[in-house]
């Protein structure tokens, strides 16, 4: 399913073999016949011999991505130049967020960095807000060995410059608004960046406010070394992710009889590179003319990215659920108010299922069947 189970071998060795020491005496002082040579005889016999243990596997998710970058994003960006955009701006973890699926990681997968610098407000995995929450910040994105990926995007979308790079401002129902939006390569890296919610200079545009970072992050990602190596997980997307035609999750949920598979491109965007270069996929079941009531995501060779999830305490380790087909601890499921979340390892591979309360009264009882379906689905394949 993409991906390989690595062990650590371990070898003892044991001495089996029975060593005989034999020393030969000299003529006694008390005056030993002539020729006559007394001989003492020893013998030392080592411990019994060790069967060799056999190797155990590493657990899910062991094995984690390399940086390909010598970068982390405190030498990105220094905190003192976001906040001096913003004071509430303060670095947080990219992915230390409750909402965060799993090609949201593939930035991370392959080799690169996704940054935030924000009022801790919420936000999606694109630096959105989100629901209204009053979220303002900063968002920094690198790709590593991007020449080809943009060259694509430019093949795609008709439109590649050098630079793309966006500034807006105006007036919204809550208030004023402001971002600024900038995507670069830099050497064979690609940089993202977006900020949202900052004051406007009394005079002049965001520009003014995105130079000075975009100078020091182009700046440390033109001088940082990039390994040539790419990265070692993931593999082909499993022709179990994503089918067409929604007959599993019709069986599973009654509910979505009729209904069709919709997958979100992206557009322009350096996340949507590398979901594809990850093989990270999302889609969703939805009614015709309704609303989304099933999502699956996907990212073949992410278990470490559901184990990092459960260090977070994002994913509950006591929400553990047995299903069919996989070992104990490598399924959990969560319930609340908006429905269920059911997170699966499948091989190396990370799947979240979810099923929303809105048009699926009994989710625990849909979730529970979906997987099932899903684990049968992708064990046959």
């Amino acid at each position: 399913m993409g991906t390989t189970t690595r062990t650590r071998p371990t070898t003892i060795t044991a001495t089996g073999a029975v060593a005989v020491l034999l020393l030969t005496g000299c003529t006694g002082a008390d005056g030993d016949a002539a020729g006559s040579t007394p001989t003492t005889t020893t013998t030392v016999t080592a411990a019994p011999s060790t069967p060799e243990p056999t190797a155990t596997p590493e657990p899910w998710g062991a094995t984690e991505p390399a940086a390909a970058l010598d970068l982390d994003c405190g030498s990105l960006l220094s905190a003192g130049t976001a906040a001096a955009v913003d004071a509430s701006w303060l670095p947080r973890d990219a992915y230390d967020r409750a909402d965060v699926l799993p090609d949201d990681y593939a930035i991370a997968q392959e080799g690169g960095l996704a940054c935030q610098w924000d009022n801790g407000e919420r936000h999606d995995g694109k630096g959105n807000a989100v629901g209204g929450s009053g979220y303002a910040g900063l968002r920094v994105e690198v790709l590593p060995r991007a020449t080809e990926d943009w060259a694509r995007f430019v093949e795609i979308y008709g439109d590649g410059p050098d630079v793309r790079e966006n500034c807006f401002s105006g007036d919204a129902v809550d208030g004023p608004f402001s971002a600024c939006t900038s995507d670069q390569l830099v050497g064979d890296t690609w940089v993202s960046l977006s900020m949202d919610g900052f004051d406007l200079p009394a005079e002049g545009d965001g520009r003014q406010v995105l130079a000075p970072v975009l100078a020091e992050v182009t700046a440390a990602v033109g001088s940082a070394d990039v390994t040539e190596e790419a990265s070692s997980l993931g593999g082909p997307l499993p022709g179990w992710s994503c089918v067409p035609g929604a007959e599993l999750e019709a069986a599973a949920v009654p509910e979505l009889d009729g209904s069709s598979l919709r997958l979100p491109t992206g557009g322009w965007s350096l996340y949507a590179s590398a979901w594809a270069r990850a093989q990270a996929v999302r889609c969703s079941t939805t009614p015709d003319g309704g609303t989304r009531l099933t999502t699956e995501g996907v990212l073949v060779g992410g278990a470490w990215a559901l184990r990092q999830r459960l260090e977070f305490d994002h994913v509950d380790e006591g929400a553990a659920v047995t299903v069919a087909g996989l070992d104990d601890g490598s399924a959990f499921r969560t319930c609340d108010d908006a429905g269920c979340t059911t997170d699966l390892v499948i091989g190396e591979d990370w799947v979240r299922l979810v099923v929303r309360r809105e048009a699926v009264p009994d989710a625990e009882g849909a979730s529970e069947r979906y997987a099932a379906a899903y684990v049968e689905r992708a064990t046959a394949a």
